[in-house]
Formats: C-alpha cells, structure tokens, sequence
C-alpha cells in the first residue's frame, strides 16, 4: 500500500535522522505525510527537538538556521 502507516512512517522520520531513506522511502514518506496530520506534527515536533538539542549543545545558531530545515522530508 503506498499510503502505509503511521507507525511505519513515523519508523521512517526517526531513522532519516540517522541515515539517508531509500528512494521508496522516502516516496512513500511524502504520500504519508500529505494525507496525515498526526505524522506531519510528529515530524515537525521531532524537527524542533532536535533543532533545540542543536542549539542547547553550541553546534548551531538560531539566526542560521530554522525548524523548517532542521529535518528534510
């Protein structure tokens, strides 16, 4: 099913932060992401944690960089 859901989507947010998603990964990621608004807050919260761990630990600016790129999906 190329929806999927949301706990393998939610697998797929967490483990982009570690490596690069395949090419269906991230296809089916995108699809998910567009038709659910629980993972779409999920992403974004997740994007903030660790936009806020970056900056806590000294390794970004806050003027340099924002939620919307902290985690590309």
């Amino acid at each position: 099913m190329l929806l999927g859901n949301c706990t393998t989507a939610t697998r797929s947010i967490s483990e982009q932060l570690d490596r690069p998603l395949t090419r269906g990964q991230r296809v089916r990621l995108r699809v998910h992401l567009l038709a659910c608004r629980g993972c779409r807050a999920y992403a974004s919260q997740l994007a903030t944690l660790r936009l806020a761990t970056r900056i806590v630990s000294g390794q970004s600016d806050v003027g340099a960089t924002s939620t919307s790129n902290a985690a590309p999906f």
